[in-house]
């Protein structure tokens, strides 16, 4: 499958599953309180900082591994198999002081049954990283709307029937079973079912670098909760959750797809020789044009968007949101960079740059707190600059391209960016929110931004719109 067709079919996907997850979330603001929320919230990060130990790095190594082979690939098998199954004991046997640490009782019931989830992932991991290394997104495309779908029925019947905080666990584990089997029925001819030990120290040394870097990445990413968790209240867990989690929708919705396609890309043209720093600017480029007018829309119409999404109760999350935004647009350029240096080999710059986000995002989580939540949200909204910054100088450090090289590739995006900015905000001063039916107005918005990208990309020949043109079936011609 071509790189353009492997876009648009993660990106199809992705506006499946997002739909899905998004409605589904819609209902469970509804049907649970924040407390109930902020419960399963620390819960699940507390199972989602070790989540990435549960494969031990395999997904990265079978996409990257420059000559993979059926022993490798059943070396791979038994690391996840062990490390996975390690950590669903821990996990469980950790419950309890857990819920004694947050003295909630609901967090130790919360990871109990996550612990059952980790039990079950490894079963489909293997066959679903084979199919990403050779760009089958179709086959994972079906495998993830059909776990999506589970995920969400699930969890919505279980909240109505009253398992209150534990029916999204419990939902988790039912789409698990779904995506294993999934995985196991549409895997790849050649690959292996039964774990092996051949080469088993090169899958560990290359699993282990990359374990680590996903770990930190994922515990700087919900850093918020587990220490507001401690620090504030459920409640303050439950407003920032919900303001990070609606723009991890419209991650989902733009960024993630590029992010799937982007480690098997970069492999890819590595062993082919080509140059992967044109590849990364442009891809740069692309992402950025995508990705910022999302942005503009979600801090310009926060207020409508949470509000209509999830309910008068979380008016709080709404200047969250504003500020969370922020910080998304500063990062934006740079989402693609992890997966250029796990595509290298180059794991230790990748552990260093995530250290450094971490570091950045505890500094307002442990200091700001008494001033509350807007404080903690504008410092995680600043801590995205040091990430830039520090980002930039490996890239250039690695890649060897200049200011001009960036700005040219991130030049077009400003520019549509831009545009976008000044049709939406025209529209906002010319129809104020009361004007309208909420959804209505939501409409407007979307079409005022969707305006304004469309003509900034044509006026700063952004490559986007080409790419878009090309996705569009083309017309029999007369004569043809």
């Amino acid at each position: 499958m071509g790189v353009r067709r492997s876009v648009l079919v993660a990106l199809s996907q992705s506006y499946v599953t997002m739909g899905l997850q998004l409605a589904a979330s819609v209902i469970i603001a509804r049907l649970l309180t924040p407390h109930e929320l902020g419960i399963f919230s620390v819960a699940m990060v507390l199972s989602t900082v070790v989540n990435n130990l549960r494969d031990f790095g395999v997904v990265n190594y079978i996409i990257q591994e420059p000559d993979l082979t059926a022993a490798r690939m059943r070396s791979a098998i038994t690391v996840t198999f062990v490390s996975a199954w390690g950590i669903a004991l821990a996990m469980w046997l950790a419950a309890g002081a857990a819920g004694q640490f947050y003295r909630e009782p609901g967090v130790a019931q919360v990871m109990r049954v996550l612990a059952v989830n980790f039990f079950l992932l490894p079963l489909g991991a293997v066959a679903a990283a084979r199919m990403r290394r050779e760009m089958r997104f179709e086959r994972l495309a079906v495998i993830r709307i059909a776990a999506a779908v589970t995920h969400a029925v699930a969890a919505l019947g279980l909240a109505v029937a009253g398992l209150s905080y534990l029916a999204l666990p419990w939902a988790a584990v039912v789409a698990t079973l779904v995506t294993v089997t999934l995985a196991q029925a549409l895997r790849l001819p050649g690959t292996p079912l039964l774990p092996g030990l051949d080469d088993i120290r090169r899958v560990f040394r290359f699993g282990s670098l990359s374990m680590v870097a996903e770990m930190v990445r994922d515990l700087g990413k919900r850093a918020p909760d587990l220490v507001l968790g401690r620090l504030m209240s459920m409640e303050a867990v439950a407003y920032i959750s919900r303001a990070s989690g609606l723009l991890e929708l419209f991650f989902s919705l733009i960024v993630q797809a590029a992010i799937d396609v982007a480690l098997p890309h970069f492999s890819t043209e590595l062993r082919r020789g080509e140059n992967v720093a044109r590849v990364y600017l442009l891809s740069t480029t692309l992402i950025t044009g995508l990705g910022w007018p999302f942005i503009i829309l979600v801090g310009l119409a926060a207020q409508p968007i949470t509000l209509f999404l999830y309910g008068q109760q979380w008016g709080p999350s709404v200047v969250l949101v504003q500020w969370l935004a922020v910080g998304e647009a500063l990062a934006m350029p740079f989402h693609l960079q992890g997966q250029l240096f796990i595509a290298q080999g180059r794991l230790g710059l990748e552990i260093l740059r995530t250290f450094v986000l971490v570091a950045a995002r505890l500094v307002p989580l442990l200091l700001l707190p008494g001033f509350g939540l807007e404080a903690v949200a504008m410092g995680l909204s600043a801590s995205n600059l040091v990430l830039a910054l520090v980002s930039y100088s490996m890239l250039q450090r690695v890649l060897g391209f200049t200011w001009r090289d960036y700005g040219r590739a991130i030049l077009p995006s400003l520019g549509t960016a831009g545009t976008t900015g000044l049709a939406l905000g025209m529209t906002v001063w010319a129809v104020p929110l009361t004007a309208l039916p909420t959804l209505a107005w939501l409409c407007l918005s979307a079409t005022a931004t969707l305006a304004g990208t469309l003509l900034g990309m044509r006026l700063f020949r952004h490559p986007l719109l080409a790419e878009l043109l090309r996705s569009l079936p083309t017309r029999t011609r007369p004569g043809s």
